[in-house]
C-alpha cells in the first residue's frame, strides 16, 4: 500500500474516531439532566412578615418582634439549627466563619427539600447602646463528621437601645 493512501487511511479513522467521542458525548449531555444547584437561605421578616419594617431603635427591655425565613434547597433533607447572637460594630462573621459570641438562643428543625420554615423571634436588650447586632446564623447537621457545622450563611439587623 502506497504511502500516501496510508496516511489517508489513518487521517479517516483519527477523524471517525474524534467524530464517534463528540457525538457521544453530546448524547451523553443531552440523556442526563444537569445537576441542580443546593443551596440554603437565611432571611429576617419584619413584624409584618415582610422584609421591610425593621426596628431601629427600641427602648431598653423591649421586646423586638421579628421572624426568621429558612428555605432548604439542598435536594435532600437537612436538620438546621438557627443561633441568635447579639454583637455590635466590633463583630467578626464572615461566610468563612461564624461571630465568636455566645448563643442568646437557638431554633432547631428539619426540613424537606423545597420546603420553608418561618418561626417568630422575640428579643430584648438590656443595656443602652448604640450599633447592636442581631444575628442569626444558619447552621446543620453533617450526617459524615456528626457535627452542627455552619454554613458560611447569616443575616443581621443593626439596632440602637435608648
Amino acid at each position: 500500500m502506497p504511502k500516501r493512501r496510508m496516511e489517508e487511511n489513518l487521517i479517516f479513522i483519527a477523524v471517525a474516531v474524534s467524530t464517534m467521542i463528540v457525538v457521544s458525548m453530546l448524547l451523553y449531555t443531552a440523556v442526563t439532566s444537569p445537576p441542580s444547584e443546593s443551596f440554603s437561605v437565611i432571611s429576617i421578616l419584619g413584624p409584618n412578615q415582610t422584609a421591610t419594617d425593621y426596628p431601629e431603635e427600641v427602648n431598653v427591655g423591649e421586646t423586638i418582634d421579628m421572624y426568621v425565613l429558612v428555605e432548604n434547597h439542598e435536594n435532600r433533607a437537612e436538620y438546621y439549627v438557627v443561633r441568635f447572637k447579639l454583637g455590635d460594630v466590633t463583630t467578626d462573621i464572615s461566610n468563612d466563619h461564624p461571630a465568636s459570641l455566645s448563643t442568646r438562643k437557638s431554633y432547631q428543625k428539619i426540613l424537606s427539600d423545597g420546603e420553608s420554615w418561618q418561626f417568630p423571634v422575640d428579643v430584648s436588650i438590656n443595656e443602652r447602646g448604640n450599633d447592636y447586632r442581631l444575628i442569626f446564623e444558619l447552621w446543620r447537621y453533617n450526617e459524615n463528621t456528626g457535627d452542627i457545622e455552619y454554613t458560611g450563611n447569616w443575616v443581621q439587623i443593626w439596632l440602637d437601645v435608648r
